[in-house]
């Protein structure tokens, strides 16, 4: 039988909450109740002094397994009377909930021993899938571009760049084709989580080029594909 001060030092990381899992129809409440009745008397070396008494614990899912019974004939007087027996047995569990927390110290392999589980633990979510869906129109006011997009799994927030063009090199004499390059970098204009941005402060008639990624806690996404629009 494990100890749970054995547990003290290799499972201090692993201690959770222990939380009651028993469904939502009455006959899934009762299998579980007499479950962690059976389990917490199987190793009653471990849980000593149940609270409340594994004994009523049974008599309480007695009364409600006949209550049930009674319900299923129809009736609104008896299916009161069975919301009542139940409420009666859930603060039991409840109460015993508390116990098991108390000497397991939400050790999970210990509140297993009482036919109890411990508390989930939240779900990571990965980086957010690739943007796929994405595009730039002429925005409704002179010197804008609206962006509209669609946001992919596991998005949390959007990061929105431009490119801007700031290098003009001059023509190498040398070419075969002598013309000048022009350099440039992708500047972030947004962080939102909105899935429309209106790009303001532009020069009207002139074409733009932007691009988009999803982010989350994981980190971010893949690019979506570059897009373009003329400032209206």
């Amino acid at each position: 039988m494990p100890h749970p001060h054995s547990y003290k030092q290799k499972n201090a990381i692993a201690m959770k909450k222990v939380v009651l899992k028993w469904g939502n129809s009455v006959s899934k409440k009762l299998i579980k109740a007499r479950l962690v009745r059976q389990s917490m008397a199987d190793n009653a070396v471990l849980f000593p002094n149940p609270d409340p008494p594994l004994q009523e614990i049974a008599d309480k899912a007695d009364e409600l397994e006949a209550a049930e019974a009674e319900a299923e004939q129809g009736g609104t007087d008896r299916t009161i009377a069975r919301d009542a027996r139940l409420a009666e047995l859930k603060l039991l569990m409840q109460r015993e909930v508390l116990y098991v927390q108390l000497i397991t110290k939400g050790v999970p392999e210990l509140v297993a021993l009482a036919g109890l589980d411990t508390q989930d633990d939240p779900t990571k979510w990965p980086k957010p899938e690739a943007m796929s869906e994405f595009l730039a129109i002429p925005g409704g006011n002179q010197g804008t571009v609206l962006l509209t997009m669609k946001a992919p799994k596991y998005k949390r927030m959007f990061v929105i760049e431009r490119y801007v063009e700031d290098t003009v090199k001059p023509a190498d004499p040398n070419a075969p084709e002598p013309t000048p390059t022009v350099g440039g970098r992708w500047e972030k204009i947004a962080v939102q989580g909105k899935q429309k941005y209106v790009v303001e402060g532009l020069v009207s008639g002139h074409n733009y080029r932007f691009r988009v990624a999803a982010v989350n806690a994981a980190g971010m996404g893949d690019y979506s594909a570059e897009v373009a629009s003329v400032a209206r």
